[in-house]
């Protein structure tokens, strides 16, 4: 969301922070890919509690 809302907020005139926040975007998603997958798949631990297995196959 926050190159969106660059864009949004600064339009295309500032591209330079357009790209610094497309950049901190994609490393938010690299460097947290793994607590993506597990919330995909419903096995991160949440707040408080364990979360429940995936089913096996």
């Amino acid at each position: 969301m926050l190159p969106v809302a660059v864009y949004l907020l600064e339009g295309p005139v500032r591209r330079e922070i357009l790209w610094i926040a497309v950049a901190i975007a994609a490393g938010v998603i690299v460097l947290h890919r793994r607590n993506i997958q597990r919330l995909i798949k419903g096995t991160e631990n949440r707040f408080g509690r364990r979360a429940t297995s995936a089913p096996q196959p």
